[in-house]
């Protein structure tokens, strides 16, 4: 009995995860929109499929293909696309929120055009340029109010960028992995005349397309806060492996249970 219970507690000790190995794909769902990603088990297909009871499935145009790919250390098939004619359409303008926090998780290849990562229409947009640097704005139906980085991620692996625009609050800001980049303290309420789609990695004219990869795409229906967008950036980072024990060390936390 005594062998059986040091066995169990041997095993426990030595494989249970750390918090910082813990999956954290869930973390903050409340308020969204919703939730593209490839679930574990996912194999592929012609959807790119939102999680939320919205369903709001995109459906994969030209070219488009899954890839499998390391994101941050974590294994996941992602949507790669070639910047011609690729990219996903997804139905509807996601309700139209007068505020929202746009979050995706992407990885970006030289393009001499840049490329169109989302957009709902027109209304509202993130994109990269041919110098690689990430601009995102909204229009109001009459002006078009941009912020942009001005440090370029083209072949520097997976980021997590989020767009935050805030009428209500006078504010629109651009973070990427987890540090604000750009803002600005636009008030007026976002026009969404004409959108009827929403898009990854194309414009509605089905031209300037990204080259690159997308991994998770997530729409919120209000603005994340400073400390949430941070935690956000955190999602994929690489779990951290469990450190080497020594006999001596293992034998003393065994002890430590028979105190």
């Amino acid at each position: 009995m005594c062998l059986l219970v040091l066995s169990s507690l041997l095993v426990l000790l030595l494989t249970s995860p750390s918090l910082a190995q813990q999956d954290l794909s869930s973390a903050l769902t409340p308020d969204l929109l919703g939730w593209w990603r490839s679930l574990p088990g996912f194999t592929g297909g012609d959807k790119f499929f939102d999680s939320t009871a919205a369903r709001r499935h995109g459906v994969l145009s030209g070219g488009t293909t899954w890839k499998a790919d390391m994101v941050l250390g974590t294994p996941v098939l992602v949507l790669s696309f070639d910047g011609t004619t690729d990219g996903v359409v997804i139905p509807g303008a996601l309700g139209a929120p007068a505020t929202l926090s746009i979050v995706l998780w992407a990885s970006f290849q030289a393009d001499a055009d840049g490329g169109q990562v989302f957009s709902i229409e027109n209304s509202v947009v993130i994109y990269i340029n041919n110098t690689g640097l990430i601009n995102a704005l909204y229009g109001d139906g009459t002006t078009t109010h941009t912020i942009a980085a001005t440090t370029s991620i083209i072949g520097t692996g997976y980021h997590c960028i989020v767009y935050v625009v805030n009428p209500s609050g006078a504010a629109q800001t651009l973070s990427i992995d987890g540090e604000q980049v750009a803002a600005d303290t636009s008030a007026l309420a976002i026009s969404y005349a004409g959108a009827t789609n929403t898009y990854l990695a194309r414009n509605p004219n089905d031209n300037f397309d990204v080259t690159g990869t997308i991994a998770e795409v997530r729409v919120y229906s209000r603005a994340l806060s400073t400390a949430e967008v941070r935690s956000l950036s955190a999602v994929r980072t690489p779990a951290r492996p469990p450190p080497s024990l020594t006999f001596a060390q293992i034998l003393s936390r065994f002890l430590f249970f028979f105190q």
